[in-house]
């Protein structure tokens, strides 16, 4: 993907001409009432022209679905990972990929075309995806065995403590139960 050689006419306004130009487009506004709105902001030489600001709207328009969409895309992920607890590493990881992949999948050339990917951008792609899918499967099952090994103790801890309660009954020396409990919890 070959970045801009030079910013646009609209991107070379300053940010509160251009988040004006994205509130009137928002209110409905025609590119016409835009024009008029900006001749009353800038001088007549700084206004851009019509085909301009028709390109800056449809790049925006188009921006704005695809972020749309990756966010429904990302929204859906979510809903099927369900409560599974990713690590902090794993979870960055997969917010950086998702940002790069939206970067990749709204990027334009300069008349506003969407870029076209070859397959080596592919390639790297699906194989980014693939790697964040193992992680995350990897680290699901970490956690899956940090919780096995919790409920083993807990379960082991609850048997020893039923076992000591059951040897006080039968009055048994504090040592014997000291013993009992020890080999419970498998101290040596």
């Amino acid at each position: 993907m070959a970045p801009r050689n030079r910013p646009s006419t609209i991107d070379r306004l300053p940010k509160s001409v251009r988040e004006k130009i994205g509130a009137l487009r928002d209110a409905g506004h025609t590119i016409d009432q835009i024009i008029e709105a900006l001749n009353s902001l800038l001088t007549v030489d700084e206004v851009p022209s019509r085909s301009a600001i028709g390109r800056h709207i449809k790049k925006t328009e188009q921006i704005t679905a695809r972020i749309r969409e990756s966010r429904q895309i990302a929204e859906a992920i979510t809903r099927n990972l369900g409560d599974k607890q990713a690590s902090d590493v794993v979870r960055m990881n997969l917010e950086l990929l998702q940002d790069m992949i939206l970067r990749a999948s709204t990027a334009l050339d300069d008349d506003g075309n969407e870029v076209k990917f070859d397959a080596k951008d592919i390639m790297f792609l699906a194989t980014a995806l693939e790697k964040a899918a193992k992680a995350s499967k990897s680290d699901f099952d970490q956690q899956i065995a940090e919780i096995r090994e919790l409920e083993r103790k807990e379960t082991t801890k609850k048997a020893a403590d039923t076992a000591v309660a059951a040897a006080k009954k039968r009055g048994l020396s504090t040592d014997t139960i000291q013993a009992i409990k020890a080999s419970i919890l498998g101290v040596v």
